[in-house]
């Protein structure tokens, strides 16, 4: 694929994106860094072995922790860390992440330039004077690692880490030897002193910018899974055998200079050769997350000018002494770095509920001063205390930006930033600037969609609502008396509305009655007052805004999932990547799941023509907005599609959700039939499908269930594509006896009651069967109503 750079400032497409094992070679690449092992080294001399051990295995767990957590949100988002801060610290706000991300990677560059001329000048005995030019010599040449991106970095890793951790085994095998084994090893006294919370944020420092810039490459995973495993792998094993092997020859030879360490074992050659190509490899993607964070400080695409640029400002540092500042360094990255992650953490799961928008449809403050609070307070926080920095900064952030409100949202509120739903009346009570509005009763009925808002003017409202608006009532132009309130909301739970607000104040309605809240609550209707004060125009342009942003967002991926069922689609990679845009996740197995109205024969030979069509288009309507918050409530991220007098949506089946997501359904198909015999539903549900190109196919299998529905009319009301052919086989058999016979002896452990397996407890094959031998001979004609299709009225079809 193209570098991971050519996308500074935006996602990183679904094409190209890469295994694991390419993603962990980088990043293990990233990790064997020695500078790592300098570190280590410092820790070496100041523990015992058991000790060390225990230390290192704290750190790079919380390390590997930390990164992983990003990364999975990185591989899900194709964002990288610094386009994430937009969203927890502003469009203005998160240059502060910029430079605090760009300024790490730019010391540590600057460090490693530093560290291998110094280095070389020592075991090659050169005059001291060569190591200024050497600072700039190297300087330049890291860079060029940069400038080819990750298909450089990839190949130069395949070969680097594997000599590094051959030559690793060498040096720690020949300390073990020189100490004289393990029990020798176990008796070395340190010979400096550290406690084990500084300790703990050395190690977690020595990759805390890294783990938090790793993102640049973990957006290129092609899974969540992907890139949790290349995280985990490589800051764990990789971070830690760098520690460990620092650590390990320093309490041998009691230094903690890694390069002075190798000289001592006879590895002179070994050394230059390991740190040349060690460096070669991590300078790379070191001066990489620099041109990174730079490229989105000035929201710039010159990436290789950039680079360029942070090199030569490293050099600089270089120069004036960054080899001397190591352990400072650490510290202060260990306490400033991690509060970033723990932000960006709690924004995307408690402020966004794990979910993204698309980066240029998302509308930004300039400054989230909530989310630099917490980052502030975190650093700080961090800083000053004396226990485990990192730990500290990361958990005072996330407690900066967590709200209590945002734990108790349903999932549906919780995937604001998906989109794929219409707005809900829970979701615009949390827009911005409308926290004025406050809920009275109706609170079940929050995950009502909202389509539109209407201002009641007149007496009655039934004539001009069409049903799904949110209903303001102020009051003005009409006295509104308690009988009135209450018609008016028996009017609007008829027709259908969203929801209710009433404007409060001394000029016109003082007060919502006490009987109004309790009939809310008893029909589910949410109520909302709002204040006088808060102006309507100010109401109605948040709401309006916001309806028309969802409303094109789900017109989008209403589009996606249509070319998607239909077949219909010029090119299906373009068509993936659009759906990943538009935060429609295909990646898992879903099934599709076709819903219809039944009794429509009889309905049309009962009614004349034009009451007929007018109770139709009210029991689509009623079944619509029902269904659309059965999905809120359940999650549903995917659009609802109407084609050919079917409903169309689609059901998660993994790890055992695809029974539960069938059982709900069950459950509101046969709560909505109890309440309403003129007109039933019927429900057919495809296999599961697992690539893209299936779901025409799926259609198909989903109408074949659906029709078998209609003729078996189970009393479940749902029919399963994958059972359609045992059905089929078992309606051939003429004698019940037998059929009976033959269930309970050889079906018995899966059909007894309390009995019975998740894939048959939908319902008995046998009633199915019957049924299916009972319609054989006398098949009802084509077109005629269903014979439990009863006369009632349709529009007691209830809401």
């Amino acid at each position: 694929m193209s570098n991971s750079n050519d996308f500074p400032l935006v996602e990183a497409p679904a094409a190209g994106r890469k295994g694991v094992f390419s993603i962990a070679m980088v990043l293990f690449s990233f990790t064997f860094f020695t500078g790592t092992m300098f570190a280590g080294g410092k820790l070496g001399v100041s523990f015992s072995i058991v000790n060390l051990l225990w230390i290192a295995v704290i750190g790079n767990a919380l390390l590997a922790l930390y990164a992983a957590s990003l990364g999975w949100i990185a591989a899900r988002s194709g964002l990288n860390t610094v386009l994430m801060g937009r969203f927890c610290f502003g469009e203005i706000g998160s240059k502060l992440a910029d430079f605090i991300l760009g300024f790490a990677e730019l010391g540590w560059y600057a460090w490693g330039t530093a560290t291998v001329a110094i280095s070389l000048v020592k075991i090659l005995a050169l005059p001291e004077a060569l190591t200024q030019p050497l600072m700039v010599l190297f300087g330049i040449l890291f860079c060029v690692t940069a400038l080819v991106g990750y298909k450089g970095l990839d190949a130069l890793s395949r070969l680097s880490v594997p000599l590094m951790f051959v030559l690793l085994m060498v040096s720690m095998y020949l300390a073990l030897h020189h100490a004289g084994g393990w029990q020798a090893m176990t008796r070395i006294a340190p010979s400096d002193t550290m406690t084990w919370s500084a300790a703990i944020t050395m190690v977690f420092g020595t990759f805390a910018s890294g783990a938090t810039q790793a993102t640049n490459w973990t957006r290129l995973a092609n899974s969540s899974r992907t890139a949790i495993l290349a995280s985990m792998g490589s800051f764990l094993i990789g971070n830690g055998l760098m520690i460990v092997a620092g650590a390990w020859c320093a309490i041998v030879y009691q230094q903690a200079d890694i390069v002075e360490v190798l000289i001592l074992q006879g590895l002179s050659v070994a050394a230059v050769i390991m740190l040349c190509l060690n460096l070669l490899t991590i300078q790379g993607p070191t001066i990489y997350n620099v041109s990174a964070a730079a490229c989105h400080l000035l929201r710039s695409e010159r990436r290789r000018t950039l680079t360029l640029a942070a090199a030569g400002v490293g050099i600089v540092l270089a120069i004036g002494g960054m080899y001397e500042m190591l352990i400072p360094f650490l510290v202060l990255l260990g306490s400033i770095i991690p509060p970033i992650g723990g932000v960006i953490l709690a924004d995307y799961w408690f402020a966004r509920g794990g979910r993204y928008p698309l980066l240029q449809n998302a509308r930004l403050p300039r400054f989230n001063w909530l989310g630099l609070g917490a980052y502030a307070a975190g650093a700080v926080v961090a800083y000053l205390s004396p226990w485990i920095a990192p730990l500290v900064g990361i958990s005072v952030s996330r407690a900066g930006l967590y709200r209590p409100d945002s734990a108790k949202q349903t999932p549906a509120c919780r995937r604001r930033g998906a989109g794929a739903m219409s707005l809900t009346v829970s979701e615009l009570l949390a827009l911005e600037g409308l926290s004025a509005l406050r809920l009275r009763a109706g609170k079940q009925g929050l995950q009502r969609a909202v389509r539109w808002y209407y201002v009641a003017e007149n007496e009655h409202i039934a004539e001009w609502i069409m049903g799904g608006e949110l209903v303001f009532i102020t009051g003005i132009n009409h006295p509104r008396d308690e009988a009135n309130l209450i018609q008016l909301l028996m009017e609007g739970k008829q027709r259908g509305i969203a929801g209710m607000v009433i404007l409060t104040g001394e000029a016109y309605i003082h007060a919502i009655p006490a009987t109004l809240i309790a009939l809310a609550d008893e029909l589910g209707m949410p109520l909302i007052e709002q204040p006088y004060l808060l102006k309507m125009v100010i109401v109605t342009e948040r709401i309006g805004t916001a309806l028309v942003r969802s409303e094109n967002v789900l017109q989008s991926q209403r589009d996606i999932l249509m070319q998607l069922v239909t077949g219909d689609y010029p090119d299906l990679q373009m068509l993936h990547q659009r759906a990943l845009h538009q935060q429609l996740d295909f990646t898992r197995p879903l099934r599709l799941a076709a819903l219809r109205l039944e009794g429509l024969s009889r309905l049309f030979r009962q009614f004349p023509p034009e009451q007929a069509e007018a109770w139709l288009l009210q029991a689509h309507r009623s079944v619509r907005q029902q269904l659309q918050q059965q999905l809120n409530q359940q999650g549903n991220s995917f659009p609802l599609l109407e084609r050919s007098n079917m409903f169309l949506f689609l059901l998660p089946d993994e790890e055992g959700e695809g029974f539960q997501q069938k059982k709900w359904l069950q459950q509101w198909l046969q709560a909505l039939a109890d309440g309403e015999e003129s007109l039933s539903l019927l429900c057919g549900l495809s296999a599961p499908v697992r690539q893209l190109q299936g779901y025409p196919r799926a259609l198909s299998q989903a109408r074949q269930a659906l029709d078998l529905c209609d003729t078996l009319r189970p009393t479940q009301r749902i029919s399963d594509y994958q059972q359609l052919g045992f059905i089929k086989l078992l309606s051939a058999v003429s004698d019940p006896a037998l059929l009976n016979d033959f269930m309970h002896d050889t079906l018995g452990c899966l059909i007894e009651p309390g009995r019975k397996a998740p894939w048959l407890a939908a319902g008995d094959p046998r009633d199915a069967a019957a049924g299916e031998r009972q319609r054989g001979a006398g098949r009802r004609p084509a077109g005629s109503p269903p014979q439990h299709v009863a006369s009632a009225h349709p529009s007691a079809l209830k809401n």
